[in-house]
Order: structure tokens, then sequence, then C-alpha cells
């Protein structure tokens, strides 16, 4: 399968979300049932994020068969949709190979997004105290492959620095 073929099955997963009839981005809507692996409504803990990030990787087929691990839960604030959201970096051999992002459904969240990093990185973003990661929209798209500039397909990233 082609990087092309990974990335529409990406966006195929994001339209999945929308058309699912639970929007991610509005708190207050009724129960939301899964829409895809790993996005069912669940009580946030770092225990959960993990848990689900590992079930949304079973979205990607390259993935199959690897010995995947969940990076550290990172908290972040989206600009777009003026939200927080959750990162979780999934790891093969300490390579970032994929990433879950997780949006607020009420008390609840749920998986916004699933990507795929091909080639895998060696790096992902680090927060330190007092600091805040921050994803924004990327107007011209993040690139196939997606640039280090941007975790997901239409989202670029910042860290700003302790406010005082």
């Amino acid at each position: 399968m082609s990087l092309k073929t990974h990335h529409a099955a990406g966006f195929l997963l994001a339209i999945a979300l929308i058309a699912g009839g639970c929007s991610v981005l509005q708190p207050g809507d009724p129960a939301c049932p899964p829409v895809d692996p790993g996005g069912d409504c669940f009580a946030p803990s770092n225990a959960a994020f993990a848990a689900h990030a590992l079930t949304s990787a079973s979205a990607w087929p390259q993935l199959d068969g690897l010995p995947i691990v969940a990076g550290n839960v990172l908290e972040a604030f989206d600009e777009a949709a003026n939200q927080p959201t959750w990162i979780v970096s999934l790891l093969v051999e300490e390579r970032v190979v994929a990433a879950s992002r997780f949006l607020p459904h009420g008390t609840e969240v749920r998986l916004a997004e699933v990507v795929l990093y091909e080639p895998a990185r060696l790096k992902f973003p680090t927060v330190g105290p007092g600091q805040r990661l921050v994803l924004f929209h990327a107007a011209k798209g993040c690139g196939d492959p997606i640039r280090a500039d941007c975790l997901f397909i239409n989202y670029g990233w910042r860290i700003d620095p302790p406010s005082n």
C-alpha cells in the first residue's frame, strides 16, 4: 500500500468519525458508539489513553504484528478547536511509528485521529515544566510524508514557553 493510500485511509478515518453522528468537538452530545477501533468514549486516564492508542493502531495494517508500545500521554492544546487534546505516541524499538490524538467529549474523551509516520520518527515533542504543547491548523497541510514540524495530517505543533 502506498503512502498516499495511507493518508487517504487516515482521511477516511477522520470522515468516519465525523459521519458517525457524534462530534468530537462538541461537549454534551448524546452517547457515542464506537465508529472505529478505539473510538468509543472513555474516562480519561493515562492507562485508558495508552490502551485506546494501542487499539487505534489496528487502523494501520502496516503495524500488524509489530511490538508496539504506547509512549507517554502528552497533554496539549488544540488551537483550531480551542480545547485540550491528548496525544499518545506509538513506538516500535524506540522509534515513533504512529500517534493517536484524543479530544474531550463532555466529561469523557474519544479518539480524534491516528497518523502513521513513514519513515518512523526518532524524536517526538517533549514538554518541559511550565511549557505547553500547542497544535495549530497547518494552512497548507503537512506534506507526504508528514513533515517533522507536523504531528498530524493537518496539524503543526509548537511548544509555548512558560507564562510568567
